[in-house]
Formats: structure tokens, sequence, C-alpha cells
């Protein structure tokens, strides 16, 4: 077991918890996010020095001027923040959630919570309890309650996380500052193990986790062209919209994610459509939320297997528009080639063969991904995209989870 806490070098009444197993620490620099570390035991004559040793990690990320703004600065005030969560039966890992959502300091202008396709009036009650807004979507499907969420905002600025995520304290005041103009359409954070107590979320962690750096990045269609790539902007568990974004994009394809075959994807879906479409995506490491992975070895290789369909079947809903199918085809032969081939042939090569296994695994489920959007039904057309960048692919941009979440 691994412990995961904060620490900020600019408290003065700073010390790491004093505990009998290893420590992973979030570290920070009063509201900025420098980056994670992994100490040992610590003895507790040790204690003291070690923020020495953190300064010294961290010293270039303490001296590093903050990046430009994008576009005239266009404030979003943190109460005009809409967070939704959407849920389906999970009531315990919900508590927790909300738990840290009403922490949050200072607060988003509302908490909403859409339950999906319920068995039972649980999720009713818990929410009663925690005293946030509630609202049903009859219909199962992720992306559906999605729509749902931001067609029930009051906010200007929608916030996706899960039930199975715990926000920062800070996190709201964050997602509020990445709106850097009035040419950011998204934000997306910075997301970190909740917990670190099974051989299977260790195992994850190991393979990338959900963790896309500790730099702001701002993702310019024109500047930083990214192809079929939308992981490489953020994950589902932590992103924001402008609520007219999603309008003008006609929200979530409801073909996709979790709770219809196609398993995942329409967060990669939506990131992908509002960056194509013009809008700029900033990715603030400070938003920050810490996601409990699966507990056990069957759920991570679940989920491995539900990305490789995800993935496949966000590429196949492009492989069937004209404007893109060339870029979507290209995609998927990078993908393999260079994910799930030399991939597999380096961990192979490491003697890594649980790594070798979940690579082959994701590949094979990856061969249902085109049927997968075919079971899910027919849709209204996306917003078009007008065409896809033809730059070449970076093979070590493969080495995180391709479906994110």
């Amino acid at each position: 077991m691994t412990v995961v806490a904060d620490v900020d070098l600019l408290d003065d009444a700073w010390l790491p918890p004093l505990v009998a197993e290893p420590l992973r620490l979030l570290v920070w620099a009063g509201p900025v996010v420098l980056g994670e570390i992994s100490l040992g035991r610590i003895d507790p004559i040790e204690r003291p020095y070690v923020r020495l040793r953190l300064l010294d990690a961290f010293a270039d990320r303490l001296t590093r001027p903050v990046p430009a703004s994008v576009d005239d600065p266009q404030a979003v005030d943190p109460a005009d923040l809409s967070v939704v969560v959407c849920t389906r039966d999970r009531t315990a890992l919900l508590e927790g959630a909300l738990q840290h959502l009403l922490a949050l300091d200072p607060p988003p202008g509302e908490i909403l919570v859409v339950d999906n396709a319920p068995t039972s009036d649980a999720t009713r009650q818990v929410v009663a309890s925690a005293g946030v807004r509630y609202v049903v979507e009859p219909e199962a499907g992720l992306d559906r309650a999605r729509n749902t969420g931001w067609r029930s905002a009051e906010g200007g600025v929608v916030v996706y996380t899960d039930d199975d995520a715990r926000a920062h304290p800070r996190f709201a005041a964050a997602v509020a500052a990445g709106f850097l103009g009035a040419g950011v359409g998204a934000v997306t954070g910075l997301v970190v193990a909740a917990e670190l107590m099974t051989a299977a979320q260790h195992r994850f962690e190991d393979l990338g986790g959900m963790r896309k750096g500790f730099e702001r990045r701002v993702f310019q269609r024109d500047v930083h062209p990214i192809g079929l790539r939308p992981h490489l902007l953020g994950v589902g568990t932590n992103m924001a919209f402008r609520r007219d974004v999603l309008a003008e994009l006609g929200g979530f394809d409801p073909r996709l994610d979790v709770g219809t075959p196609t398993r995942g994807g329409g967060d990669l879906d939506m990131l992908y459509r509002v960056f194509e479409a013009g809008w700029a995506v900033v990715y603030e490491p400070s938003a920050v939320v810490r996601h409990i992975h699966r507990r056990d070895f069957p759920g991570l290789r679940a989920q491995l297997r539900d990305n490789g369909v995800a993935y496949s079947a966000f590429l196949a809903k492009w492989e069937g528009e004209p404007a893109t199918a060339a870029a979507a085809r290209r995609a998927r032969r990078q993908w393999h080639v260079r994910w799930h081939t030399a991939g597999l042939l380096g961990a192979l090569r490491k003697r890594q063969l649980r790594r070798a296994t979940y690579l082959v695994e994701e590949a094979w489920a990856a061969r249902l991904g085109r049927e997968a959007l075919r079971a899910a039904g027919s849709h209204e057309p996306s917003a078009p995209i007008a065409s896809t960048s033809t730059t070449p692919t970076d093979s070590s941009e493969f080495g995180d989870s391709v479906a994110g979440a």
C-alpha cells in the first residue's frame, strides 16, 4: 500500500504525513501544482528535512513563469460553474464525490447530479441529504446523462466529474482560471490516484494512469494539430465546457460511452469536436481531481478492454465522415502499429508479461469498435468538421492510455 497526500511548499506549517507506508505526494506551491514524487517510509526525525528535498526537486518549476493566455482575458467566475456528476446506482461512491464537491473553496454556482436510468430511489436520497440539485435521465447511457446535465445546468460553464472522483478543494477556482480568454471552449485538468491500496491500482498507474502532465498547455487547432488523438487533451472525469459551445455543437453523441455498446469514447468525441470547431482547449494541471482506480485485476482488465472498444468506435464514427475518413483510418493504423505492435514487442523484450497481456486484450477488443457503433443505433450527424490535420504522429504520444478513463 502507498499513501497518497497533498503538500504545499509555501505552507510554513508543512510536514509530510507520518505513516508506516511509502508515500506519493502531490506537491503544490500555493494554488499551483508542481508535480508528484514518491518517497519511502519517512522516519519521524527526517520529516523536517523532506521539504528541503522537495524544494530542490521542484526548484525549476518554482521559478518558471506562468504561460501566457490566449485572446483578451475574459474571466470566468467560479460562481458561473455548474458541476455535473452523472451516476447510476453507485451511492457509496457518490457520497464521497459530493462530500468533496461541497468542500470546494470557492464553491461553484451549483452542483447537479444526473441519475442515469436508476433502478431504485437510493441516489435521490443521497442527493437530497447533500442538498444539491437532482435530475433524472431515464434512458441509459453516460452521454445521454451528460446532455441532460448541460441542458439542465444554470451556469455558463459546465464541469463534468465522476462519482469515483474526488475534487481538490481549489478545483473550482482552477477550472475557472483555465478559461483564459473568450476563445477557450473547454478546460481539462489533472487526474491522479485517490488511493493506491492494491496491486491493480499500482499497475494502472504504471501504465500511465489518467495524468496528462504537470504543465499548462493551450491547444489551438491552427497551432497544435492533434489529428484524431483527443486523448492528448484530457479525460472525461475532469473536463469543462462553455455551455454555449455544447449547444452550438449539438451536445454529446448518445451512441458513445458507458451504458452503450461502445463502452466509452464520449469524452474523446466531444473534446475533439470542440477543438476542431476552432475553440482552444486548455489543460490546466492545477484543476485536480483524484480518481479511485479499479481495485482488482479483473476490473482493470475490463477497463482496458473497454478502452479498446471505445477508441475504436470513436475512430469508426469519423471513418464514416468524408472529411475525416482518411485521417481516421490512418490514426487506426498508427494506434495498432505503434502501440499494440511496437509497444507489445517492447513489453516482451523487457519481460513485462502483464503489460503485454493488457496490450493484447486492448487490441483484441478494438476489433469490436465498428460493430459496437452500429449496434448503438443511429444519431443525427455531429456538427461538421472542415478537415483534419495530416501531421505525422509522434510515436511517443501513444504512451498514454488512449481512451483515458
